[in-house]
């Protein structure tokens, strides 16, 4: 997920890599990705994604969680945006444009 996962590590880390070209960006960019993809299991959550939660009593729980923050669309974002060299838009709403 974006908000505090491994896809927004990843995204954060691209950013960063495409504003100073620092290749330990670029590198902490892919090993953030590959941790996300590791994550993904068939079956669970949306497109293999899912999101952590926990229930009123307190028990843990792996929930469908569509969202951009929390979710797998912002999983999604931060994978597409790493497979092209165009600057996302998108995570304006992050403050993570320049």
């Amino acid at each position: 997920m974006l908000c505090y996962g491994t896809a927004g590590l990843a995204h954060i880390f691209n950013r960063l890599h495409q504003a100073t070209r620092e290749r330990v960006f670029r590198n902490a960019a892919r090993a953030w990705l590959e941790r996300t993809l590791e994550l993904r299991r068939n079956g669970r959550g949306i497109a293999g994604f899912a999101a952590l939660d926990t229930t009123p009593a307190g028990e843990r729980i792996w929930v469908a969680e569509p969202g951009i923050l929390m979710g797998a669309a912002g999983t999604g974002l931060a994978l597409l945006a790493a497979l092209t060299p165009r600057k996302p838009s998108w995570d304006r709403l992050f403050l993570l444009s320049a």
